[in-house]
């Protein structure tokens, strides 16, 4: 068909313009913003002695959201440096990063990356594959856009499904730890 409205060389131009067209759309069709640090927060909690919680943060950090044309979240890929734990106690902060907890030497980052995001009835859900001292597990994590670049996200980790041990404290210390996120791009 092309053939009878081209001749050869017009032919070549029209399907060079074509693939053109077509490679720009697809490039067109998404934005890599990275993860804004100087805005974005990565806070946890956790309970010790039954009654006490523990707030805390990781201050280094960095990653990607991908987002598509519409605005919609994509992607997210992420790594937090566990030297960067603050709970507002340098002594526990160090205890909590040594060879014993999370090894920071061995482990020095913690790693988030999405495999897909889909809809749960009027939740948004975000899987993807999380890596805590060498053990990887695929979570399942609500949230929330507040604009196309700023999304917040709570879930909760069993710290027994990555083997984070206490030792002879481990039953004076909680095994859920909540999470929270709020998340920019620029």
């Amino acid at each position: 068909m092309l053939s009878k409205l081209f001749p050869s060389k017009e032919k070549s131009v029209f399907t060079l313009l074509l693939f053109i067209a077509i490679i720009s759309s697809c490039f067109a069709q998404t934005k890599t913003y990275e993860i804004d640090v100087e805005k974005s927060e990565i806070k946890f909690s956790i309970k010790h002695l039954g009654v006490l919680t523990v707030n805390g943060l990781f201050t280094d950090f960095s990653g990607t959201l991908i987002l598509d044309s519409e605005g919609i979240l994509k992607t997210i890929n992420s790594q937090i440096s566990v030297k960067s734990i603050n709970t507002g106690n340098k002594e526990r902060d160090e205890s909590v990063i040594s060879d014993a907890y999370l090894n920071h030497i061995e482990f020095p980052n913690i790693n988030f990356n999405s495999i897909r995001f889909t809809k749960d009835g009027d939740t948004n859900l975000l899987i993807g594959n999380l890596r805590i001292k060498g053990i990887e597990k695929e979570v399942s994590i609500p949230v929330t856009f507040i604009t196309s670049k700023n999304i917040q996200l709570k879930t909760s980790l069993k710290r027994s499904d990555f083997k984070l041990s206490f030792g002879a404290m481990d039953s004076l210390i909680g095994n859920t730890i909540k999470i929270e996120l709020s998340i920019y791009g620029k």
